[in-house]
């Protein structure tokens, strides 16, 4: 009963329509991870939140990524915000769910690599696994993290170090990260000019893709970009 009340709790509260089989391997492997080891005891703990939850959503989610996935996005993002640049306010640009900041960040490289200056757009970055905001704002990549043939922007951007690629205080600067929830973010109609949102939808079932839609909508202005 604990663990369909897991399920339920995770669709709840964030959307999530995860099988009884993930749910219970993503708990078997908090718990090792925490040093649990009453299966019904940790459940209740989740039930309750806390930090027992915020562990369980990082088994959940599958925040993997990598900079300039699909590269032609990004270049179709930096000629839309070419189009929306307005006199006295920057461009308003969401990327959620923004996992370790892979996505973000190729957004910010690619629209300096347009020649866009930093005072004309600003990034939002949101994410409910508090492990991948964490990492994202410390700015600091493995190898998995580049992928495909060209590497000059890492060449450009990064700094290698013990711990990995050290990406530019400048790049950073252009994106605030914050921990989120897409069902129940506040929502400002019309707020962002440029939506990115990919590779969410495939955790909800279709009424949870139905709300989660409705809120991108509401969030994006009438001639924006999803």
């Amino acid at each position: 009963m604990l663990i369909q009340s897991v399920r339920r709790l995770l669709r709840r509260e964030y959307g999530l329509d995860v099988l009884r089989p993930v749910v219970e391997s993503a708990l078997r492997r908090t718990m090792r991870r925490l040093g649990a080891t009453d299966a019904d005891q940790f459940a209740a703990m989740v039930l309750a939140g806390g930090p027992a939850r915020e562990a369980l959503l990082e088994e959940v989610v599958v925040p993997e990524s990598w900079f300039f996935r699909d590269p032609e996005a990004f270049a179709v993002a930096a000629d839309a915000v070419r189009r929306f640049i307005e006199p006295m306010r920057p461009v308003r640009i969401l990327c959620l769910p923004c996992a370790a900041g892979e996505e973000p960040y190729s957004l910010a490289i690619a629209l300096h690599e347009a020649g866009l200056p930093p005072d004309a757009w600003h990034i939002e970055a949101i994410d409910i696994s508090a492990g991948a905001i964490a990492r994202a704002r410390h700015g600091v990549y493995s190898e998995h993290a580049f992928r495909g043939r060209d590497f000059g922007f890492r060449n450009r951007y990064f700094t290698r170090n013990g711990e990995g690629y050290v990406l530019s205080d400048a790049m950073r600067q252009g994106v605030d990260f914050r921990i989120g929830n897409l069902f129940t973010l506040p929502v400002e109609p019309g707020r962002y000019d440029l939506v990115f949102c990919r590779n969410l939808l495939i955790y909800f079932d279709e009424a949870g893709q139905a709300t989660a839609a409705a809120r991108l909508r509401d969030m994006l202005r009438m001639d924006g970009l999803l």
